[in-house]
């Protein structure tokens, strides 16, 4: 009992950095204040992410399609940008792609979208608790806290962002696999050498 009520604590403080979600006319962010202390990003990088993953949804509400008919979740880590959701048809999943390039300091897109109506509240928040579930296992087997690496569950895919070396991205992502809920694993890790 006394794991659990020390986890709570731990969960509820160290969410990760700021993902931001565009549905409807909806945005959800989250910014943990131990960032700092755990982050192997160069200095900065955090902020900058920041900055992306905010300009990028500010863009895309822009756009009254996609505001409607699309849900996806934005997420930056290292310059690298995810963007997880769900679109009715493959030309707006290209023009929300095609939007969010257009924001200067992208390294990279990873694009993953599934080709259905956006999913429903209840399903988000089983992605929630899936996600609380997930950083609980990884603190509990590991010693990995929210922030590092960062984890997006979209429908119950568990999308992987972090600096890793590739001892703990193997380790992780073996971790995650196991977990009830989780319907597929996709690691966008960045392998270094050895832990920063």
């Amino acid at each position: 009992m006394k794991k659990l009520l020390l986890l709570i604590p731990f969960l509820l403080i160290n969410q990760g950095c700021t993902t931001m979600i565009l549905a409807g006319s909806a945005i959800s962010t989250g910014v943990s204040a131990l960032n700092v202390m755990t982050d192997r990003r160069a200095k900065g990088i955090s902020q900058e992410d920041d900055r992306i993953a905010k300009d990028i949804v500010e863009t895309l509400k822009k756009d009254k399609e996609i505001t409607e008919k699309v849900r996806v979740q934005v997420y930056s880590y290292n310059k690298i940008v995810l963007l997880a959701g769900e679109a009715p048809s493959q030309d707006l999943i290209d023009k929300t792609n095609s939007i969010a390039s257009t924001i200067s300091g992208i390294r990279k897109i990873n694009s993953y979208f599934e080709f259905m109506p956006a999913i429903s509240k209840q399903d988000q928040e089983v992605d929630s608790h899936l996600r609380m579930l997930l950083n609980s296992a990884l603190f509990m087997s590991h010693g990995y806290n929210a922030m590092h690496p960062h984890l997006t569950v979209e429908n119950g895919i568990v999308y992987i962002l972090g600096l890793l070396t590739r001892d703990e991205g193997e380790k992780m992502i073996e971790t995650i696999r196991q977990l009830q809920g989780v319907r597929r694993v996709v690691p966008l890790i960045e392998y270094v050498k050895e832990a920063a």
